[in-house]
């Protein structure tokens, strides 16, 4: 990497471990979870969780990332939640949280307050630091659709159900003013980031 640093990554998905090696080539990539990560202690001099936290037990998860972090090394968590304050997306948004999505699910793209209270809770780490600010990614409708075909409890529904999201998907996406007459559509994130040091 330029800054000089090496790269780690780690994966319990033997698909996702796949994709990553096929993509990265040159990170290796452990297979193992959060709460049983296979490093020495004080191993690490920083650790970044994209879009995974909600999935972990947080206080298993914090103990083993404690402990594989050295004294000051950093912990960095972030989030790329879709903007709910865009109304077209606050609707799709709804639709797919109604379409069976679980606690973990809606831990990570609703509200993530719970996170500085778990690590407040361990005890081992700095004040948090919070972040939030906002991108767009500029998508086709059948994007759109795509994007909402890959959330997580979307993909793993029957297809049926999952057909019967997507299809109101599509007509949130006819019918809204602020999307109707738009081939390409400006998806909006809302990106939330904490980070913190190791005691």
């Amino acid at each position: 990497m330029p800054a000089g640093a090496t790269l780690l990554a780690v994966e319990p998905v033997d698909g996702m471990r796949t994709v990553l090696h096929r993509e990265l080539p040159t990170v290796p990539v452990a297979a193992a979870v959060a709460e049983a990560l296979p490093f020495a202690d004080g191993a690490l001099d920083a650790v970044t969780v994209a879009q995974a936290f909600h999935w972990f037990d947080p206080a298993a998860s914090l103990i083993e990332l404690h402990r594989a972090l050295r004294p000051g090394g950093r912990l960095g968590l972030v989030w790329n939640a879709w903007d709910d304050a865009t109304s077209w997306i606050h609707r799709i948004h709804l639709v797919v949280a109604e379409a069976g999505a679980t606690d973990n699910w809606k831990r990570g793209h609703w509200t993530r307050d719970w996170v500085v209270e778990a690590i407040d809770a361990h005890g081992g780490y700095s004040p948090v630091t919070r972040a939030q600010f906002t991108n767009g990614q500029p998508l086709s409708r059948d994007g759109v659709v795509e994007r909402v075909a890959t959330t997580s409890h979307i993909a793993s529904a029957s297809s049926e159900s999952r057909e019967r999201t997507l299809a109101a998907v599509r007509t949130i996406l006819d019918t809204d003013p602020a999307t109707r007459d738009l081939d390409t559509l400006d998806f909006r994130y809302s990106v939330d980031a904490f980070w913190c040091e190791r005691r």
